[in-house]
């Protein structure tokens, strides 16, 4: 889940929980960090493969960062074997280096995966993780834990590593929620699957994931909406719904979900059923009938993760049309309703949208509720920043 920044940017959902098909799956994995990478635009995929009972030990080129040039190389051009002892003896040089001693070991990941030592990959990777979480090649060994796991027939475990990957790395987001909906499509949990794909191209479109995972969500989309619709299962709806709406095929998804509604689901379905029409209708910019609808919401299920979100969802709505006292006056509703973190994100945006109002009084006055609200939160982090900054403007 992103963060918010200003009170400009996109309001999160309070309360939140939180590659596909054949390809990804038989897929080698990439070089992607910058050493790795360094070196794989010099040397030619098409290299001539050579056995490793052919290759001489490798000669050190005295310098890690030429080691590591060295090993890709090697990996590149088939040498498996000997790749492997010369980002060995790295890894034991750069004890004390903690950035070379992770990059070293991600690459004998790599090295191992691709030689069928699933097992043995797993390790390395796991060790960078485990041994140096904030290295550059940490999350990429997280990504690549996830994928090795997967191809283990570890589903189970390759989906905490995917989640981790979000929670613990998450610029590496899109490919984390890409991972995801393939191992969710794999398992046969297709809402579960659009919705990991359509967040992946909806939060992280900037990502090298973003087309793949859109991609694969039409792909999906196009098999669910082709076969007959499963009229008493409930997340059958809200996917075809999600997946009409992608279509722009607006009337169809709120008669789908009116449909569903008259029969008189649980309140929680009927909260989620509510929110998914909200969403209908301001995707076609019928703001007055989402906002009416997501305030049904709040009344359905008061005080939950769900009507958080319906409120969220109602601020964000005003920001985007320019309309920051309304957000304001929302936002303090969440503050009163959702004590504790909750109340320090809204306290610390509605500081912001009174910046944004060049109320700087009223900007300091929310700011120090949010650190009041939750002082060991992130968002009070943010809030002390942004009041140290505006009182060093005033002086």
């Amino acid at each position: 889940m992103m963060r918010v920044a200003g009170c400009a940017a996109l309001a999160v959902l309070l309360f939140a929980s939180g590659p596909a098909g054949a390809a990804w799956w038989g897929s080698k994995p990439a070089v992607k960090t910058p050493a790795a990478k360094k070196t794989a635009a010099k040397t030619s995929q098409s290299a001539t493969a050579v056995s490793d009972s052919a290759t001489p030990k490798p000669v050190s080129s005295g310098s890690d960062e030429g080691d590591l040039a060295r090993a890709a190389e090697l990996r590149v051009e088939g040498k498996k074997d000997a790749a492997l002892e010369l980002l060995r003896e790295v890894e034991m040089r750069a004890a004390a280096n903690p950035e070379t001693r992770a990059e070293a070991a991600y690459q004998q990941g790599l090295v191992l995966e691709e030689k069928g030592d699933l097992g043995g990959a797993t390790e390395r990777y796991d060790s960078v993780v485990r041994t140096t979480p904030g290295a550059a090649a940490a999350a990429h060994a997280q990504l690549s834990l996830a994928r090795v796991l997967a191809r283990a027939g570890r589903e189970d475990q390759a989906m905490e590593a995917a989640t981790a990957l979000l929670r613990m790395y998450p610029r590496m987001g899109g490919a984390a929620l890409l991972t995801r909906g393939g191992l969710h499509e794999k398992a046969g949990r297709i809402p579960e699957a659009a919705r990991d794909y359509r967040d992946a191209a909806r939060n992280f479109p900037m990502a090298p994931e973003a087309k793949q995972a859109a991609d694969a969500l039409a792909a999906l989309c196009g098999v669910l909406l082709g076969r007959p619709a499963a009229a008493t299962v409930f997340a059958d709806t809200i996917t075809r719904g999600e997946c009409l709406m992608d279509g722009k095929r607006y009337d169809e998804a709120r008669a789908l979900y009116d449909a569903a509604l008259k029969r008189k689901p649980p309140a929680e379905e009927q909260a989620e059923l509510w929110m998914a029409q909200g969403r209908a209708f301001e995707a076609e910019e019928k703001y007055a009938a989402a906002e009416k609808t997501y305030r049904k919401v709040v009344a359905a299920v008061p005080g939950s993760g769900r009507a958080a979100s319906a409120q969220m969802a109602i601020v964000q709505m005003h920001i985007d049309r320019g309309k920051l006292r309304d957000a304001v006056r929302e936002l303090q509703r969440i503050a009163k309703a959702y004590p504790g973190p909750q109340a320090a994100q809204a306290y610390f945006m509605i500081g912001s949208c009174q910046e944004m109002l060049r109320d700087p009084r009223k900007a300091q006055e929310a700011y120090r509720k949010a650190l009041d609200a939750a002082p060991q939160s992130p968002w009070a982090f943010d809030a002390q920043q942004s009041l140290l900054r505006l009182m060093e403007h005033s002086e």
